[in-house]
């Protein structure tokens, strides 16, 4: 209510600023305010005459903004204390009217557009509508990127175009993209099809892309073969489906390519041995082709009754057999016969045969020996050469390594010393340093991880498969045997996944960065270039591994990391432990006494371990 004072000037005026009301309380906004200024009367948007004992004059003048509704009721006095005529009056009005309205239009109030006037009390005010509330706007939906499987024959020359169709779940008004990458199954690139990787883009409106990966074409007998597209890296929508299967259908005719064990069982001798195991292909056999063995444990288990095998047998054109070796070890246990398991997997260019599995049976001796094989200075290095080289030992390095520990006579300390510098000799020789050594290194810069048993031995086998250091050719087929491994290696699904993407200069300093060293601008550069001039990508991954800053700075971690590997057949933070504490122990303790192994007491720790003696007696 305003209530103006009439003074004994027969003429005032004043000013009613109207502020916003809400609709409703329930917004939790405040009530309109009012404010009584004096203005001029020359301003006044509307006049109204009060007959009272002295006259006065209102002039009321609003601002109306956008929204909602507004009223004022006043009520005027005058000197004498007489009411005004008319009583109170209300003034109503709704944000952005544009013209007079109101229960009294047509009254002889004066009225302007946007207002209307009525008599309070005589009248009732016009109640404000609640207006409904401005929807709040629905976002778009992001759309959802999915990718169609493929499969189609491959045809008998040139090539095939397998087409993926990867659409959106509906247009979108922004550019869409998303990255994809092509992985082998059992189809492999180059051989069945041609690796691709890139982005796709949408435009505005846009639903739809095709995907093109060529396909070989051949003319040889065999299974049909599978690989993959996977969708990675979306920008303005989501992955609904992200992996395509493309399974390319055999067309071709003829007697099927075939992988078999030569027997479905073998049998062994308890001992310091090498069982040779014979996988026959049969069929056509024109072509490349490709199959995995693995080892499983029976009675008999990897970590003491034999070491644990693993690999991939390359078949050339016209090759109609391999063989791989399982070493066999031996223990004192009075156990009677054990066996383990033998199974061929992943044929590529070729099927499964039978026998795909076989058992061997390890047969024990007759009488078992009292003393401990880690005891006896022959068996002893024999051990080495199994547990860190994966290969039977030649004649001459054996007698060698033997003789550094016979020649002690009865002196034990003697003894002592040289079994530790002995063992410690088959880590630091070359022959593992350019084997196992790589393949620790080759996991650390690639991917500043560390190597896992069961993966680290069977790529170990691979790199060293017929290197026998200082025999006839060695050098060569240890070079050989490198550049193959990394060819293979820089195509696995992990590496491609984390640099097929790259340019060359980003991959180098990628590697650098994981391997954790600082190198030299021109030495970056150098290899940058040899990539832009046609180098490949796995030589330049064998060239950081063979930095000496980079081998030295890892030198301590992968010596502890072996004595685990070698000696305990295990993970650092497998059973018996369950975490990284030892290894981190063992770590700490070297790098104390800066990688010396004697004083650290590192090799001594681990061969007389009850965990390492007992794989083989007590």
């Amino acid at each position: 209510m305003i209530t103006p004072q009439i003074t004994n000037d027969l003429r005032e005026s004043f000013e009613a600023v109207l502020r916003r009301r809400p609709p409703f309380q329930g917004r939790g906004q405040r009530l309109a305010l009012f404010n009584l200024l004096p203005v001029p009367r020359a301003t006044a948007k509307l006049s109204l005459a009060v007959l009272v004992l002295l006259t006065a004059t209102i002039t009321l003048s609003a601002q109306v903004m956008s929204g909602g509704k507004y009223e004022v009721t006043s009520s005027v006095q005058a000197s004498g204390g007489g009411a005004s005529a008319g009583g109170g009056k209300m003034i109503e009005g709704t944000a952005g009217q544009t013209s007079a309205g109101g229960p009294l239009a047509n009254s002889t109030l004066v009225q302007n557009p946007g207002f209307w006037f009525t008599t309070a009390g005589s009248v009732s005010a016009a109640p404000s509508p609640t207006p409904s509330p401005s929807p709040t706007p629905t976002p778009a939906a992001i759309p959802t990127i999915s990718i169609s499987d493929v499969t189609q024959t491959e045809g008998n020359s040139g090539t095939s175009s397998f087409t993926f169709l990867v659409t959106l779940s509906s247009a979108s008004t922004q550019p869409i993209s998303v990255n994809y990458l092509t992985a082998d199954g059992t189809a492999t690139n180059n051989s069945d099809y041609q690796a691709g990787s890139g982005s796709l883009m949408f435009g505005p409106g846009e639903t739809s892309k095709p995907l093109v990966v060529l396909v070989n074409g051949d003319t040889q007998v065999e299974p049909n073969e599978a690989f993959a597209v996977t969708l990675f890296s979306p920008v303005n929508a989501t992955i609904a489906k992200g992996q395509a299967a493309a399974t390319i259908i055999n067309d071709d005719s003829g007697p099927i390519t075939t992988f078999q064990l030569s027997a479905a069982n073998y049998s062994v001798q308890e001992d310091l041995t090498a069982l040779t195991l014979t996988v026959n292909r049969s069929g056509d056999v024109t072509g490349a082709a490709s199959v995995d063995y693995v080892t499983l444990d029976g009675s008999a288990v990897q970590k003491s009754d034999f070491e644990y095998a693993a690999g991939t047998l390359k078949f050339a054109p016209g090759e109609i057999s391999k063989t791989f070796q399982v070493l066999i070890n031996e223990d004192i246990y009075t156990e009677g016969s054990e066996s383990f398991q033998v199974v061929l997997s992943n044929p590529i260019g070729a099927s499964l045969g039978e026998p795909s599995a076989a058992t061997v049976n390890i047969t024990d001796d007759a009488v078992e020996s009292s003393t401990n094989p880690l005891d006896l200075a022959q068996s002893f290095v024999h051990t080495q050469y199994h547990d860190f080289l994966n290969r039977e030992p030649d004649a001459a390095g054996l007698a060698f390594w033997t003789n550094q520990i016979t020649s002690c006579g009865n002196n034990t300390q003697c003894i002592d010393a040289k079994r530790v510098n002995v063992s410690a000799a088959f880590f630091l020789s070359i022959e593992f340093q350019e084997t196992g050594y790589l393949r620790y290194l080759l996991e650390k810069e690639s991917f500043g991880s560390t190597a896992k048993y069961a993966e680290f031995t069977r790529d170990l086998q691979a790199i060293s498969r017929g290197v026998i250091v200082h025999q006839a050719g060695w050098e060569q087929k240890l070079k050989d045997n490198q550049q193959q491994f990394a060819d293979e290696w820089v195509n696995r699904p992990a590496f491609k996944a984390a640099y097929e993407h790259m340019s060359n200069s980003d991959y180098v300093n990628a590697l650098y960065t994981n391997a954790g060293i600082l190198t030299t601008q021109a030495e970056r550069q150098s290899l940058v270039e040899a990539l832009d001039t046609g180098e490949s990508r796995a030589k330049v991954l064998l060239d950081v591994a063979a930095n000496n800053a980079f081998r030295q700075r890892e030198q301590s971690s992968a010596f502890v990391l072996m004595q685990y590997f070698g000696y305990l057949r295990r993970d650092p933070s497998s059973a018996p432990d369950s975490d990284l504490s030892g290894y981190n122990f063992w770590l700490n303790k070297l790098n104390a006494f800066d990688g010396d192994y004697l004083k650290a007491e590192m090799v001594k720790a681990f061969i007389i371990s009850t965990e390492y003696r007992q794989r083989f007696g007590q």
